[in-house]
């Protein structure tokens, strides 16, 4: 009877997990050159993420973009004011041995959420110290924070202004806004 009962939980969470909306592919417009990928980094089941790449024009070349919802993680009172509370909540740590701002950050508000935005160049961990640009966008609600990273892969240098556009465009974009609003809880 307790074997019955503990693979009836096993299904049971199999089934929730299947239809869980944060698991679920997003309907992406194959048009705007972005595509989901599964998850390339350290897995964290409690933080909700996802990860696209694009290759078109659109996105100014190969770039794959890596979404984290952190629940519980910002600063509550501020939320993601300053270069200093953005780089906390950053994904470094999985991708890169180093990193170095390239300029400042800025506010950024996207689809109702403030945060912030800035410029980097990385290091990518597993390769032998090639450099590249990334864009990390952190927002926020409440205590709650998304974070994007924004990782170039071709060799060229990056219009960094036009990544941050295409990221940003791409987070306001129905699908992955609803994604994020219900990651968050809103």
């Amino acid at each position: 009877m307790a074997a019955s009962a503990a693979g009836l939980l096993v299904v049971g969470v199999a089934l929730i997990i299947k239809h869980d909306p944060l698991q679920q592919p997003l309907a992406l417009d194959p048009t705007t050159g972005w595509e989901e990928i599964s998850w390339p980094l350290s897995p964290t089941p409690w933080w909700p993420s996802k990860a696209f790449v694009c290759t078109s024009a659109t996105c100014g070349g190969d770039m794959t973009l890596y979404v984290r919802v952190k629940v519980g993680f910002c600063n509550c009172a501020e939320g993601i004011a300053d270069d200093g509370e953005l780089e906390r909540i950053a994904d470094f740590a999985d991708l890169s041995r180093r990193h170095e701002p390239l300029a400042d950050g800025k506010p950024i508000v996207l689809a109702g959420l403030k945060g912030r935005v800035r410029a980097y160049r990385m290091q990518v961990l597993g390769t032998s110290g090639r450099s590249v640009a990334a864009i990390v966008i952190g927002l926020n609600s409440g205590c709650d924070a998304v974070v994007a990273t924004g990782v170039q892969h071709s060799p060229e240098e990056a219009d960094t202004a036009a990544r941050e556009r295409a990221i940003a465009t791409f987070l306001e974009r129905q699908p992955t806004m609803q994604w994020t609003r219900t990651a968050l809880g809103l």
